[in-house]
């Protein structure tokens, strides 16, 4: 599992697959989806460290991702599509995982920490009787101030 190449190599390798075809902006459509179902995911390591690394099948384990310092924390976010990820940490060149994480067992008893990102694209939507985007909804809710009359009324009697 070593360090094999750049994100940016192996974007560009994963990408290679698609046909050369660009629309006017220059990037290809299917690269222009996929950037566009990319949900960021923020990994965290907490339990001490120098030098913290992570790795997973988001990248087929083939490069070690340096974490950043934030507090006592290490963190990391990562762009990835939806689906579900098994990941580990190197915590000062030692394999670690996660307690306080989502675990699984791989298929050679390996302990892995794992994540399911979801598409956020469903919850990028607005119901259109929401209100939020149309201005012909009925407005159920407003931060219209009462009228003076409104406000000089006894309040009910129980």
């Amino acid at each position: 599992m070593g360090q094999s190449g750049s994100r940016d190599e192996g974007f560009a390798a994963e990408n290679a697959a698609y046909p050369q075809q660009a629309s006017s902006s220059g990037v290809r459509p299917e690269q222009q989806q996929r950037e566009s179902a990319v949900v960021p995911t923020v990994l965290q390591w907490s339990q001490g460290g120098h030098a913290v690394y992570v790795t997973g099948s988001f990248n087929a384990w083939g490069e070690r991702i340096p974490m950043r310092r934030s507090g006592q924390d290490c963190v990391v976010c990562l762009n990835l599509l939806p689906g579900t990820y098994q990941y580990k940490f190197i915590v000062d060149n030692e394999w670690r995982f996660a307690a306080d994480q989502p675990t699984v067992r791989d298929e050679m008893g390996n302990i892995n920490n794992c994540v399911t990102v979801e598409d956020q694209t469903l919850f990028m939507r607005e119901e259109p009787m929401s209100g939020f985007f149309n201005d012909n909804a009925p407005n159920l809710y407003t931060q219209a101030l009462p009228d003076v009359i409104t406000l000089a009324k006894e309040p009910p009697q129980a």
